[in-house]
């Protein structure tokens, strides 16, 4: 029986560190989903999709495609900053709490945040 209490902590601690957030803002017909870790409120993921379905996407494996990424859940700021590739344009959001904007190529657009807390 000791056992499998042992294994239940291990999975359920295994399960939180991998927990996440999601930030979602809005705005001007762009979607955009910013995703945390619980356990330190890191950027970990990011999806903007618009009129095309997929603008940008990365991954938590992929976090060197951030020139900057800092985020305060305390706070709810967020700045990110995503460098122009040959499959996306330059992309920076900033937001404090419920306001913000996005950067995108040329584009600046307001956005409104909902944090899923």
């Amino acid at each position: 029986m000791r056992h499998l209490v042992v294994v239940f902590l291990l999975l359920t601690a295994g399960s939180i560190c991998y927990a996440t957030s999601n930030v979602t803002f809005r705005g001007n017909g762009y979607d955009i989903s910013v995703f945390l870790s619980d356990e330190d409120c890191k950027v970990v993921g990011l999806n903007v999709s618009g009129d095309n379905p997929n603008i940008i996407s990365v991954g938590a494996n992929e976090l060197t495609a951030f020139s900057k990424a800092e985020s305060d859940c305390k706070k709810k700021t967020i700045h990110l900053v995503v460098p122009a590739t040959k499959s996306h344009p330059h992309f920076e959001l900033k937001s404090t709490s419920k306001k913000g904007h996005v950067t995108l190529g040329e584009n600046k657009v307001s956005v409104s945040a909902d944090w899923q807390t």
